[in-house]
């Protein structure tokens, strides 16, 4: 006799602590779950930080290099203003 479309008699309390083992195992998975978002959560966070911390020395150096390339800029133009004004005479002659 089939009884595969038969009405469950006494395997019902079987059953029912058979779901409630996989509703467990699913709880269990979606909290599992949760843990793991919430891991790559806060390792993002930490790599933001330091990324955040290099950009502000990245920026630090810049701004460093931007200073002393604009004070040697200067000095060059400084240069260029007293070889402009000065007389020729001043220069020496060149074609010895």
């Amino acid at each position: 006799m089939d009884r595969s479309n038969a009405a469950p008699e006494s395997g019902a309390p079987h059953q029912t602590a058979r779901l409630a083992g996989e509703l467990q195992i699913l709880k269990l998975a979606a909290g599992i779950a949760v843990v793991a978002i919430l891991g790559s959560i806060g390792v993002l966070y930490q790599e933001i930080g330091a990324l955040r911390q290099e950009i502000g020395t990245l920026r630090g150096d810049v701004q460093g290099w931007r200073t002393e390339t604009g004070e040697r800029l200067a000095r060059v133009e400084a240069r260029l203003d007293g070889i402009q004004r000065a007389p020729l005479s001043s220069l020496g002659d060149e074609t010895h």
